[in-house]
C-alpha cells in the first residue's frame, strides 16, 4: 500500500513543477496539461498492472467468487496472470477440489511463481440448484416429475382437482425439489378418475405347498371403473416363490390405469418341509428376537382382556386373540383389538371338544361360522386359526381317530393357518393360573433369542393372574432385546406333531 502513496505524491510534485516550469517559459497552458495528463496515464497503467507493490495480478474474468449451477463443468479458463504487460498464465496452478454434481462451496486456491516469489489468491465457488423440476403431463392423467438434482420425484407431485361451471374439471399439478424450486401445470379434463383398479385373487390369499411341489400360481383379476377389464395388464413376481426353500413369500399383484392409478392385492405363500413341526421355521433370518403374545378362549365376560388391552396399550404393543363365539359386550371387545392393531384369529365356534372335534366336517363348520360371524360383525376378515388345545392335542382321537391328520391338511388346503406355540406360560393348569410369578418365570424361562416366540396364554374370566403378569413379561421383552409383533398370514407357521 507504501508505494501507491509515494507514486501519488511524486506524481503531484511533478505536474507541480512541470506547471511552474511551463508558466515560467510562457509556454500555453495546454501543453502543460498534455504532459501531467500522459504521467497521469502512466500511473494508471501503474495501478492497473502493478497492485499491493508486488507487481504480479491473478484475474477472474467471472468474479472471484462464482457461483455455478450444478452439473455445470468448472474448468476454470478465465483465471489469468499477469506481471505488469506480461503474461504469466503457463504458471498458474490450481489446488483444491470441487464436485459440481453436489451443492456446497468449494475453495479453489490459484498460486504463481515469479522472480523466486510464490503468490496466492483463493476463489470460493459456490455450486447451488436453483433449476426448477421438468414436471411432464402424459396421456390420461398421468404425470411425471424429473429434477436435475433429485431425481425422479413423481411421488412429491401435488394434485388438486378443481370441478368447474362448465362441469369440466381443472387438474393441476405443482412439485418441489428439494431446494425450494417449484413445478406447477395444469390441464382440463371432462372426467377425472382417481380410483384405483380393484383387485381380487383366484383362490386363497393363503397358499401352503410342500417343499420341493410345483407351484401353480392362480393369478388374480383387476377391474377398473372408467376402463373396465384390465386383468390382462396384471404384473406379479410370482416366479419368486422357490419351493425348494421353505419359508413365507408374499406374492404381489398390480395393475396400472390409464390415469397412473395402481391397485395392489397380495397372497402369502408358505413353504412347509412337512405338515407339523419344523424348528427351522421359528428361526429369524436375520437373528431378530421376536415375541408374538397370544391369547386364547377369549373376549372373557369380566375385565380380564381388557386389563391386557390396556396394558398393551401402554407399552405399545401388539398381540393375537385366539376368539370364540361372543356376546354383544364381547364384540365391543373384539372391534376395540381391530382398531387398536391387534390380530384377531379364530379359535372355534365352541371349546366343546366333544363337539368341535365331533367329526371333520364339526370342526370346519365351525371355523366358517366365526369366520363369517366375524366379517359380518367387524368387515374383518381373518385366516389365522388356532386348534382347541393345539394340534397336537390328545383329546379329538377319542371322538374321531386320525381326525387331526385329516384337519391339519383340509384347513391348510382351505387356505387357513394354524399356529401352535413353542412357549407355554401354563396359566391353563390348575397349579399355575392363579400365580403370577409362575406364570411369568415359565415364560421369561421359555423364550429364546434369535427365533419367533409364540406364548400360549389365555384370557377368560379366571385368568386374571395373566393379566398380572403381562406387564413384567412385557418388560422383561423390552429391556432383553426382543421385539412384539401380531401373527399376520405373513408369520411362519408354528406346529406341533400331530398326535392323533
Amino acid at each position: 500500500m507504501l508505494l501507491p502513496v509515494i507514486e501519488i505524491i511524486i506524481f503531484a510534485i511533478v505536474s507541480f513543477c512541470l506547471y511552474k516550469f511551463f508558466r515560467k517559459r510562457k509556454y500555453q497552458l495546454l501543453s502543460c496539461m498534455a504532459v501531467i495528463a500522459v504521467l497521469f496515464l502512466i500511473l494508471l497503467i501503474q495501478f492497473a498492472f502493478l497492485p499491493s507493490g508486488n507487481g504480479v495480478k491473478i484475474n477472474y474474468k467471472e468474479g472471484q467468487n462464482l457461483t455455478l449451477e450444478v452439473h455445470t463443468p468448472y474448468g476454470g479458463d478465465d483465471v489469468t496472470a499477469k506481471k505488469g504487460f506480461t503474461g504469466i498464465t503457463d504458471t498458474l496452478k490450481a489446488e483444491g477440489e470441487i464436485n459440481t454434481d453436489v451443492l456446497g462451496e468449494y475453495t479453489i486456491r490459484y498460486s504463481v511463481e515469479y522472480d523466486g516469489k510464490t503468490y496466492y489468491s483463493d476463489r470460493v465457488i459456490k455450486v447451488v440448484d436453483t433449476t426448477a423440476p421438468e414436471l411432464k403431463l402424459e396421456d390420461g392423467l398421468k404425470f411425471s416429475a424429473i429434477d436435475n438434482y433429485d431425481g425422479d420425484i413423481t411421488d412429491k407431485v401435488a394434485v388438486t382437482t378443481e370441478k368447474q361451471e362448465d362441469g369440466t374439471y381443472l387438474v393441476k399439478y405443482a412439485v418441489t425439489d428439494s431446494e425450494g424450486n417449484t413445478a406447477t401445470a395444469e390441464r382440463h379434463v371432462d372426467k377425472v378418475d382417481t380410483e384405483a383398479p380393484k383387485m381380487t385373487l383366484n383362490g386363497n390369499k393363503v397358499k401352503v405347498i410342500m417343499l420341493g411341489e410345483t407351484y401353480n400360481d392362480e393369478g388374480a383379476k383387476a377391474q377398473d371403473d372408467m376402463e373396465g377389464d384390465l386383468t390382462s395388464k396384471i404384473t406379479s413376481n410370482a416366479d419368486e416363490v422357490d419351493t425348494n426353500t421353505t419359508g413365507v413369500y408374499t406374492v404381489t399383484y398390480k395393475a396400472e390405469d390409464s390415469s397412473g392409478n395402481v391397485g395392489e392385492i397380495t397372497r402369502n405363500v408358505h413353504v412347509l418341509k412337512k405338515v407339523g413341526y419344523d424348528p427351522n421355521l421359528a428361526k429369524t433370518e436375520d437373528g431378530s428376537s421376536i415375541i408374538h403374545l397370544t391369547f386364547d378362549d377369549g373376549p372373557s365376560a369380566n375385565d380380564v382382556t381388557t386389563r391386557n388391552l390396556d396394558t398393551l396399550k401402554k407399552y405399545g404393543v401388539k398381540a393375537t386373540f385366539f376368539v370364540v363365539n361372543y356376546g354383544e359386550e364381547g364384540l365391543k371387545t373384539i372391534k376395540r383389538e381391530i382398531e387398536e392393531g391387534h390380530t384377531v384369529a379364530i379359535h372355534t365356534y365352541t371349546h366343546d371338544y366333544n363337539k368341535c372335534y365331533g367329526s371333520e366336517d364339526a370342526y370346519f363348520e365351525g371355523v366358517m361360522k366365526m369366520h363369517d360371524k366375524i366379517l359380518a360383525d367387524t368387515g374383518y376378515d381373518t385366516n389365522i386359526i388356532r386348534f382347541p388345545g393345539g394340534s397336537s392335542n390328545a383329546v379329538s382321537k377319542k371322538y374321531v381317530p386320525g381326525l387331526m391328520t385329516r384337519l391339519t391338511k383340509r384347513m391348510l388346503d382351505a387356505g387357513y393357518l394354524y399356529y401352535d406355540w413353542n412357549v407355554d406360560s401354563t396359566d391353563a393348569t390348575t397349579k399355575n393360573q392363579k400365580n403370577a410369578d409362575a406364570i411369568y418365570q415359565n415364560v421369561i424361562s421359555g423364550l429364546s433369542k434369535g427365533r419367533h416366540n409364540y406364548i400360549l396364554m389365555h384370557d377368560i374370566d379366571a385368568k386374571s393372574a395373566t393379566a398380572d403378569a403381562l406387564p413384567r413379561i412385557i418388560e422383561y421383552g423390552l429391556e432383553n432385546g426382543y421385539t412384539f409383533e401380531p401373527i399376520t398370514s405373513s408369520t411362519p407357521v408354528c406346529a406341533h406333531g400331530i398326535n392323533n
